[in-house]
């Protein structure tokens, strides 16, 4: 399963829309798994998360083709005091991503080491359709994503030993399918993805964001559907304003008092 940063499956639903799947064995067969690599000249995006009594901005540099460098998070209260400052830096090879590096600081500028997920570095490692996602604070644990066709149709907890089955209507990840190792046949959870027709500036970086990178198009609600216990919306959003090149420049949560900005530089 994909790990959460922060802030990212219309089913069948989607009238007639067909969707590219996979059985179980299909996942585990079909070439060589790569990722893109950086080109082009670096580019920018400031977001701005804006609530009562806080003030949320993250930076983020990305390549030419729209891969993230780097990004930097901070909050801050309604005086401008920062209470909190992160940083990520994502390193390729000649297959794609390799490394992210994170750390995490207090607002003094020292390092906080309160949480062993603060600073960490993550590795990716390629092998025949696989990708081996090892966090440095769980060296029991870790996950190994199966691709074809370019996408990643399924992962795997090893130590979790959880499953998730990705099904995608053209570019975008219209459903998620939560299993477990012991029980392969049984779905433990459904996430039902819809999205807008506009450009997502996140696209391409799945490992760098949970819902922003699902789709070539921008995620506008996600329900969860559990076996067991009914459903709720993780995601529920309205954007607002778009740029001359279709990308979001606004948007606002419907599940908060929550607005969002984005600002391009260089695209």
């Amino acid at each position: 399963m994909k790990k959460k940063t922060g802030l990212i499956c219309a089913a069948a639903l989607l009238m007639g829309m067909s969707l590219a799947s996979c059985s179980k064995d299909d996942n585990k067969s079909g070439g060589e798994a790569s990722l893109p690599t950086p080109t082009g000249d670096t580019k920018y995006l400031n977001k701005y998360e804006i609530s009562n009594d806080t003030l949320l901005q993250v930076k983020y540099a990305f390549s030419g083709n729209g891969l993230l460098l780097a990004d930097s998070t901070y909050g801050s209260d309604n005086s401008g005091s920062r209470y909190f400052y992160e940083t990520r830096e994502f390193i390729y090879g000649t297959k794609g991503l390799s490394q992210v590096v994170a750390k995490r600081y207090k607002a003094d500028g020292t390092i906080d080491n309160t949480y062993d997920d603060y600073n960490y570095t993550t590795t990716y490692t390629y092998s025949g359709n696989t990708i081996k996602e090892q966090y440095s604070y769980r060296s029991d644990r870790y996950n190994v994503h199966y691709m074809e066709n370019g996408k990643i149709v399924r992962s795997e907890e090893v130590g979790d030993d959880d499953i998730s089955k990705y099904y995608y209507t053209n570019n975008d990840c219209t459903k998620i399918e939560y299993l477990k190792v012991d029980e392969p046949e049984k779905v433990q959870t459904t996430q039902v993805n819809v999205f807008d027709d506009k450009k997502n500036p996140f696209y391409n970086n799945w490992f760098a964001f949970y819902y922003e990178a699902l789709g070539e198009n921008n995620l506008k609600k996600s329900t969860r559907t559990y076996s067991d216990e009914g459903s709720d919306v993780d995601v529920d959003v309205e954007f607002l304003e778009y740029n001359s090149q279709g990308y979001p420049t606004k948007y606002q949560s419907k599940n908060s008092t929550a607005s969002f900005i984005y600002q391009y530089i260089g695209w």
